[in-house]
């Protein structure tokens, strides 16, 4: 089913979501602050660049949220409406929280979706958490603000990731191949506009529907084998197992 397809089904039988703000409280007590949006099984944190906020990245939040899925869109700290001083090194607190906030609030299965700085962040926090289902990194770099790429390579594993250069993008191309060479989930794609960050996600208008094809296609694979994998649990059970009154 295509994007435009979808959007028109959910648009027509979905009940509406509406964003609202929330305020979160990291593990170093750090309050920092958020919009969710969207709803749906599927959770997305979406994590803006360096010296933005998450207003610059609504192209994405909005699309997320138009493809039922729920978005959680956060300020880091020392950014927009968040407390603290910025601190990238410190950073991954912030989306630590927004992950265990998503799945509070019902998502079985978080993606994250980060933005140059946002993007290293979103595989730095994956790696140190097995469970994020997969990471989406637009622009991405070796070593941004000291968040390097590398340490988070053996945390991060098999499991897939996305990587989006802009064509023009040499440094983000390199980053991509580099490290997809040691990923062995990774996908590159090439967006053919100018520039890199938040720039290309402003002038790529494709790039959230790539994105939107990918997670989708992800998440149902993902909920198709764990139908699979308990189907067979129950199979097992009822072949091999013993009932309770029978003991």
């Amino acid at each position: 089913m295509s994007v435009a397809v979808r959007l028109l089904a959910l648009a027509l039988f979905s009940t509406p979501a509406f964003a609202s703000t929330v305020r979160l409280t990291t593990s170093d007590r750090v309050s920092i602050v958020g919009e969710l949006d969207g709803m749906g099984d599927h959770g997305v944190l979406v994590v803006h660049d360096n010296a933005q906020d998450h207003t610059s990245v609504v192209e994405l939040t909005r699309a997320f949220s138009e493809a039922h899925m729920k978005v959680l869109a956060i300020d880091l700290r020392g950014h927009g409406g968040s407390k603290g001083t910025a601190d990238p090194l410190a950073s991954t607190k912030d989306l630590a929280a927004g992950i265990d906030y998503l799945r509070k609030q019902g998502a079985k299965q978080v993606s994250i979706v980060g933005v140059s700085l946002g993007g290293n962040l979103a595989f730095q926090a994956a790696s140190g958490d097995p469970a994020v289902a997969n990471v989406v990194m637009i622009s991405p770099a070796l070593n941004h603000d000291g968040v390097k790429a590398s340490a988070a390579l053996a945390g991060y594993g098999p499991r897939p990731v996305l990587m989006i250069v802009g064509s023009d993008d040499p440094l983000g191309m390199k980053a991509a191949d580099l490290l997809g060479d040691r990923l062995p989930g990774a996908t590159v794609e090439v967006m053919m506009a100018n520039g890199s960050g938040t720039t290309l996600v402003k002038r790529a208008t494709d790039l959230p529907e790539v994105v939107i094809n990918w997670l989708t296609d992800i998440h149902a694979t993902m909920s198709a084998k764990q139908k699979a994998d308990l189907s067979t649990s129950n199979e097992k059970l009822e072949t091999s197992g013993t009932k309770l009154g029978e003991r």
